[in-house]
C-alpha cells in the first residue's frame, strides 16, 4: 500500500530524488501488481485444478535495482544511489537479511500454465500503473508486492486475498 511495506517507504525518497537500492542492487526481488496478486488469487480459488503452492509473482522478474529504476524512471527522478548491506542490517537487521538483501528469481510459470493471464506482465508497464493510481487511488488497487525469500502462495479461505509465507513460517509478504 502507500503507507506500508516497500513501496510506502521507497516512494517518498524517489519522488524527493534521492532513489536508491538496496545492498548490491543485484539481487532478485519476486513483484506483482496488486491487482494481478487479487485476480490470481481468485483463479486460484475458482479453479478446481489449482493443486499445490503457486508463486504469485509477475513472468517478467527484475532486480532489486530494475525495480527501483522502474518507478524512478516513471517519476522522472534519478536512481542511482545505494544503501549498503551493512547499513541495512544496522537499522533492522535480520529483517534485512530475510526480506530486502536475499535473492530470490521466482517463476509464475505454474500460474500461467492453470490459464491465469496478467493485467501487467511487465515491470515497466507495473510501474506506471501503480504510480498513476497511487497519487489517484486509496492505494489498495495500486501496490505492488514484493515477496523475497522463499515464496508459496496460501489461499486462504478466510476472505483475506492473500498471504505468502516463508519456508521457515515467517510472513514474507513485503506489499509496495
Amino acid at each position: 500500500s502507500k503507507r506500508r511495506g516497500a513501496l510506502g517507504r521507497l516512494l517518498p525518497f524517489i519522488r524527493a530524488g534521492v532513489g536508491f537500492s538496496i545492498g548490491r542492487g543485484s539481487q532478485w526481488w519476486a513483484w506483482i501488481s496488486l491487482e494481478d496478486e487479487a485476480r490470481a488469487i481468485i483463479h486460484l480459488i475458482d479453479n478446481e485444478d489449482a493443486t499445490g503452492a503457486f508463486n504469485l509473482t509477475a513472468p517478467e522478474p527484475a532486480t532489486c535495482k530494475q525495480l527501483v529504476t522502474a518507478l524512478g524512471k516513471e517519476l522522472r527522478r534519478p536512481t542511482f544511489l545505494k544503501v549498503p548491506a551493512w547499513a541495512m542490517n544496522l537499522v533492522i537487521g535480520v529483517a534485512a537479511k530475510e526480506l530486502l538483501l536475499c535473492s530470490q528469481k521466482m517463476s509464475a510459470k505454474k500460474l500461467t500454465d492453470s490459464g491465469f493471464e496478467f493485467t501487467h506482465p511487465a515491470l515497466q508497464q507495473s510501474a506506471a500503473y501503480v504510480l498513476a493510481n497511487y497519487f489517484l487511488a486509496t492505494g489498495f488497487l495500486a501496490a505492488v508486492v514484493l515477496a523475497t525469500g522463499f515464496l508459496a502462495a496460501v489461499v486462504l479461505a478466510t476472505g483475506f486475498l492473500a498471504a505468502v509465507v516463508l519456508a521457515t513460517g515467517f510472513l514474507a509478504a513485503v506489499v509496495l
